[in-house]
């Protein structure tokens, strides 16, 4: 997006990441990186506001409560103008739930792989451990993950914006409760 004449604000709850980002990001680009929780988007960006906020990767599900999702959709619609888009991406939970799902693909490349399991919890979370091996190490995690289903998300959305589109790809494919995942258009 900065590639193409875009100011990009950016934030990451990991401050690793965020150190990651600086190292590539091209000099000549209005492109900022920032340490930060998505619950204090409007804190972050007072008094801004934007055409366009992301939020991809399935990162909307770390919060812990629905309040707490509420809170940072409201903050972000009022960040943006009259007609900006928010677009957001996470897991089918609805899937998840529906089918049991105990795992996801393992990630393999050359010598690498990643492994994703799902421990379904009876609190509406499920613990989202992973495992990457190497040829020299092997990196372990552990996340409880906030199972959010399209209709909670699209009752939330709806309070906050006029217009809301659920896809089940990125390629703008009908969403099914068997899509692999949930992105949401949304227009304020």
């Amino acid at each position: 997006m900065a590639r193409r004449s875009a100011r990009v604000r950016s934030f990451d709850f990991d401050e690793g990441m965020v150190a990651k980002a600086e190292e590539k990001k091209p000099q000549a680009l209005d492109l900022k990186f920032q340490q930060g929780d998505m619950l204090l988007v409007e804190e972050y960006y007072q008094p801004v506001v934007f055409d366009l906020a992301l939020c991809f990767g399935n990162t909307l599900v770390h919060l812990q409560s629905l309040k707490e999702v509420e809170d940072t959709i409201n903050a972000v619609a009022r960040r943006l103008i009259k007609g900006g888009k928010f677009l957001l991406q996470i897991v089918n939970y609805d899937r998840i739930i529906k089918d049991e799902v105990k795992s996801l693909p393992t990630i393999t490349k050359d010598t690498y792989s990643f492994v994703r399991n799902y421990h379904h919890r009876n609190d509406g979370k499920v613990d989202f451990e992973t495992l990457l091996t190497t040829p020299d190490y092997q990196i372990k995690n552990s996340v409880p993950l906030l199972m959010i289903c399209r209709d909670e998300l699209m009752q939330i959305l709806n309070q906050y914006f006029s217009k809301v589109i659920c896809y089940g790809s990125f390629d703008k494919a009908d969403w099914k409760d068997s899509s692999f995942h949930l992105i949401i258009e949304a227009t304020r």
